[in-house]
Parts: C-alpha cells; sequence; structure tokens
C-alpha cells in the first residue's frame, strides 16, 4: 500500500458547506480582520518533509483576490488557476478560524476552542 488517497471535490465542498453553516449557526456572521497578516506556506511546499519557507501573506489581500477572480470570468485566474483561489480562501478560512477562537460559545454549548 502506498499511503495515497482519493478526496472527492464534492464531498470537500459539502463538508466546507456544512462547517460555514455551523459557524453561521453559533452566531458568527462576519469577522473582524485586525490583524490581517499571517504565515503561511505556499502550497507546493506544504506537505513537503523539509521544513518549508513561511510566506508572509494578507487576509484583506485574499478577500479582494477571491472577489476579483470570484467575479470577473474573463480574468485568466478564475478560468485557469483554481489553485490561486484556494489558497487565498485557505487564508480566509485560517482567518474565520481564528475569529472563531475568539467567539464564546453559545448558550448550552461547551467551550471547545482548546481542543483539536
Amino acid at each position: 500500500m502506498d499511503g495515497r488517497q482519493t478526496i472527492s471535490v464534492k464531498e470537500v465542498r459539502n463538508l466546507a458547506l456544512s462547517v460555514f453553516d455551523k459557524v453561521l449557526a453559533s452566531g458568527i456572521e462576519t469577522i473582524d480582520i485586525d490583524r490581517p497578516f499571517y504565515w503561511s506556506v505556499f502550497p507546493t511546499e506544504v506537505f513537503s518533509i523539509e521544513k518549508p519557507d513561511l510566506v508572509l501573506s494578507d487576509a484583506k489581500d485574499d478577500l479582494t483576490d477571491l472577489r476579483s477572480e470570484s467575479s470577473d470570468s474573463d480574468s485568466p485566474l478564475s478560468l485557469g488557476l483554481p489553485w490561486h483561489a484556494l489558497n487565498h480562501l485557505a487564508g480566509i478560512c485560517s482567518a474565520l478560524a481564528a475569529s472563531a477562537l475568539k467567539a464564546p460559545p453559545l448558550e448550552g454549548q461547551h467551550d471547545r476552542r482548546r481542543h483539536d
């Protein structure tokens, strides 16, 4: 067995929608980007065994690029480079995760901010 796994894009899409639905249900409708800069790893290096170089990224830039790529069907980025949009989406998801960590649990929910 070579350790490879196949992941269905449709399943990931459905899982992502489910996560976003739960985030909204938890009361988080917006996120504050008070510190837009964050560390990331370029997609080609993220699964490297060697320690990758960190890249300083910007959540505001992520959102601007995602909006541009989504609204302009003629953009070469939206048509031919889905990795670029996915990389920016990962940054926004990281900002959302950080925001969810700051949010107090809703009444009746356990505080799970310390668990993976």
